[in-house]
């Protein structure tokens, strides 16, 4: 079978529909998923904050000596590690939530072209059906001779017409197909590069995060660790 170039551009649409909706499921997925961790941080956050306040009330109480200063000291971690939470949160939503947000809309855009570009097709084929209908009555009132010669030359008008019609909505739907295809090229070629920064930030973001935490234990003398099984010990008894 052999395939003309029209079937060709029909076989491409087609393809980068099915595509295009299966990326926009993946990508909703995704952004559930992201906001899901965006809640879990913030969660975390709130759980620091309340940690650090208790341990902190523990300290001015003075039960030990030698215990008040590692829980203000841990404490203090906390407040640290909410405040990172926090950012990291809103990092979380900067540089990955709104880019696979932003996404998805452009690909709602996208689909609403490919709707237009479908109304364009349909119309350009109810122009066609309509000048075969008045082609076809113009022929039969040419077989009945110069009797319908009034008729004739107003539908001789309406054929010329419809025909100009079926020209312009054909023009109209090669042209929005070339545009299409145009911006959805550049549109997987930029938007693909902007994900993937995206996700690079956010993962060098995580991984500076989990070092930030670790580094919020190192100014703290060695007996803080000794301690460290008291502290956990000590709110429960």
């Amino acid at each position: 079978m052999s395939w003309s170039l029209t079937d060709f551009f029909f076989q491409w649409f087609h393809d980068r529909k099915i595509y295009l909706d299966a990326l926009e499921a993946q990508l909703r997925a995704l952004l559930k998923a992201t906001d899901t961790v965006v809640a879990q941080r913030k969660g975390l956050a709130e759980a620091c904050g309340d940690f650090s306040a208790s341990l902190h009330s523990l300290a001015a109480v003075e039960l030990s000596p030698s215990l008040s200063g590692p829980l203000d000291g841990l404490s203090d971690i906390q407040i640290r590690i909410r405040e990172l939470y926090e950012r990291q949160a809103q990092q979380d939503v900067l540089t990955l939530g709104i880019v696979i947000d932003e996404y998805i809309r452009l690909i709602g855009s996208v689909k609403t072209a490919f709707q237009q570009r479908q109304k364009a097709y349909h119309a350009w084929h109810t122009a066609e059906s309509e000048l075969q209908k008045r082609k076809t009555t113009q022929d039969k009132l040419l077989r009945q001779g110069k009797s319908q010669q009034d008729k004739l030359s107003q539908l001789s008008a309406d054929v010329a017409d419809a025909e100009r019609r079926v020209h312009q909505a054909r023009l109209l739907f090669e042209d929005m197909g070339r545009l299409m295809r145009a911006e959805l090229e550049r549109f997987e070629r930029e938007k693909v590069e902007d994900f993937k920064s995206g996700v690079e930030t956010y993962l060098e973001s995580a991984v500076e995060a989990q070092k930030e935490v670790f580094d919020c234990l190192l100014p703290y003398p060695s007996y803080f660790i000794t301690f460290l099984p008291l502290l956990i010990v000590a709110p429960l008894a």
